[in-house]
């Protein structure tokens, strides 16, 4: 099987490898399925620590997605989040000031409480505004959480929107730029 080239499109497909413990058996991802590796039969077994740790995402030589903003967005950038509907500021604020991130590239974070999160982002505009919709996953106290979320560019020049839990809890919140320069 041949490399796949850098403009292959191969888009949401994560890749990680660890070093392999005796007796793994080795697999490849291959158009986003799991098949036995090439370099043996089905059931070739991989010497312990053979493989390389290493964790990128197909698509290009950096192991980042491909540009999934434009760089003109003025939404790019971090964010101090100000307010949240379901938690008080005191609470937003217990591990670390309450942010959210945008990079150009379409990946970006987040941390409110104790959740910590990465975000997958898309341009969206809502209502005519700049914006962006994303899916995040991360960590809550240590369990693994995911969800989507919004965010808009108010007049203002604040930022507003939504986050969402899978199967549990939601939030609008508003947000300032953390330096207060517009990137």
């Amino acid at each position: 099987m041949s490399a796949l080239p850098e403009t292959a499109g191969r888009d949401d497909v994560d890749v990680t490898l660890q070093v392999a413990p005796q007796g793994t058996h080795v697999f490849q991802l291959y158009f986003g399925a799991l098949a036995p590796a090439a370099a043996g039969p089905p059931d070739a077994l991989v010497p312990a620590g053979e493989l390389l740790a290493c964790t990128g995402r197909v698509g290009s030589p950096s192991g980042r997605y491909s540009r999934r903003m434009s760089g003109s967005t003025s939404i790019v950038g971090r964010w101090r989040i100000t307010e949240m509907d379901n938690w008080d500021q005191e609470a937003v604020d217990l591990v670390q000031p309450g942010f959210i991130e945008f990079d150009d590239d379409g990946l970006g974070s987040l941390g409110f409480i104790v959740v910590m999160g990465e975000l997958d982002c898309r341009d969206a505009d809502r209502d005519g505004r700049p914006g962006v919709e994303f899916s995040w996953q991360g960590s809550d106290e240590g369990d693994d959480v995911s969800g989507r979320g919004w965010a808009a560019l108010n007049p203002d020049g604040t930022l507003e929107g939504h986050v969402y839990f899978h199967l549990g809890d939601d939030s609008a919140f508003r947000a300032e730029r953390f330096s207060g320069i517009v990137q």
